[in-house]
């Protein structure tokens, strides 16, 4: 049976509200080393295809864009940025991440082709951590040189945003198989 606009506007809500107060819980318990967000907002573009994914996404990046106004307004004005290193950084560690995880809805459910899904989850979690690490390398480079030698710029920064890949490839990757296999039911009907 083929869903109406209405049920798409649900569904889409539904993965919009999900996420947020998933990104509350974690907000509140400081969990930082894993997003399980990135889990509700690939499966919802892997539900609900490419644009309705990148609604998901665009909505989830205001939401976090308004949460973290005030801690990054303080971290901006103690690591003394101009205009051009906060455009950059919010564009690198929160639009341009947030966005990125609407490409799961090019490889649309109804295709069933478990490589390519799999394919899709690492390269979203891979352009993340390369947005996560270019916002390291050229934004935050002033501060690390403080405490770390130039040379070393560049691998401090690749190991710092590794953890979150690494955990959110195992830990994200699990949780979307175990996920997609169960809500499939509901997106057939």
């Amino acid at each position: 049976m083929k869903r109406t606009s209405l049920y798409k506007i649900i569904d889409t809500s539904f993965f919009i509200s999900i996420s947020i107060l998933i990104d509350i819980f974690f907000s509140i318990f400081q969990i930082k080393f894993f997003k399980l967000t990135l889990v509700v907002l690939f499966l919802g573009g892997y539900f609900l295809g490419f644009l309705n994914g990148l609604i998901i996404c665009i909505f989830y990046t205001l939401w976090h864009l308004i949460r973290s106004f005030y801690s990054f307004t303080i971290l901006a004005q103690s690591l003394n940025f101009n205009n051009t290193q906060i455009y950059f950084s919010i564009f690198l560690d929160y639009i341009l991440p947030n966005l990125i995880i609407s490409l799961s809805g090019f490889c649309f459910y109804k295709k069933n082709n478990q490589k390519e899904f799999f394919l899709f989850f690492l390269l979203i979690n891979f352009l993340r951590m390369l947005s996560t690490s270019l916002s390291s390398i050229f934004i935050y480079r002033e501060s690390l040189k403080k405490h770390i030698s130039e040379q070393n710029i560049l691998i401090s920064a690749l190991l710092f945003n590794l953890t979150p890949f690494i955990t959110n490839l195992f830990i994200g990757g699990f949780c979307v198989f175990y996920l997609k296999n169960r809500l499939k039911d509901i997106f057939d009907k």
